[in-house]
């Protein structure tokens, strides 16, 4: 089981950074996403297939049985076998976001203290968090009118610290409004354009009322 899981896991790690180091030189964004999806899809032929502060990822109720086997053993404080689970149900659904998105969020959750800091030494913590990360990029992928899912995934980028990464939250918070006005989901509308407002007063207290006037009063920018 343990060699299983680690060959899960590394068949991951290395199908996505091929398709990071790829992306990386996109030249545009357009092109980005839909690469991106192409490469992330193309390994499924293999045995492995596949706020300022956000707050700790949660996971809500999932009809997904296999969901639900993961949470009861989270409520154990037995992350690693709910991990298991998902990993095995994976093998078999590699197309099914509520996995993807269940998996992305426990092993976003086993590095959030880490992640919280600065520079992470880590080593098992930066695993989870590329682990986190792929997962929650293919959930967006298999369920794009997700509102949820690109909330978590926003959330997941905001709490990363890195300029670039916090700047994808913002348009991944405005896909999520998109998608909640479109299905009426009144709830994670709430959620995304909650999100929104709080980027865009992070932009206002960053260059707001920096500037001064002839008389010395501050003024906004």
């Amino acid at each position: 089981m343990r060699r299983e899981r680690a060959a899960f896991r590394k068949e991951l790690w290395l199908t996505t950074l091929g398709a990071r180091r790829q992306c990386a030189n996109a030249p545009s964004f357009g092109w980005t996403m839909a690469g991106c999806l192409a490469i992330l899809l193309s390994f499924g032929g293999s045995a492995h297939q596949l706020n300022a502060q956000p707050r700790a990822p949660v996971g809500r109720t999932s009809s997904e049985p296999s969901v639900l086997r993961a949470d009861t053993l989270v409520a154990r404080n037995d992350t690693a076998q709910a991990l298991a689970v998902l990993e095995a149900a994976l093998k078999m659904q590699r197309t099914n976001a509520a996995l993807w998105h269940r998996y992305g969020q426990l092993q976003w959750r086993r590095a959030w203290v880490a992640r919280s800091g600065g520079y992470i030494n880590d080593q098992k913590a930066i695993v989870a968090l590329r682990l986190a990360d792929s997962a929650l990029h293919l959930a967006t992928q298999f369920a794009p009118d997700s509102a949820e899912y690109w909330v978590t995934l926003g959330q997941f980028n905001l709490q990363s610290g890195v300029g670039s990464m916090r700047f994808a939250a913002v348009q991944q918070m405005e896909k999520a409004l998109s998608v909640a006005s479109r299905v009426a989901d009144s709830g994670w509308l709430a959620v995304a354009a909650d999100e929104i407002g709080l980027a865009a007063w992070r932009r206002f207290e960053a260059t707001g009322y920096r500037a001064q006037n002839i008389s010395g009063h501050r003024v906004q920018l």
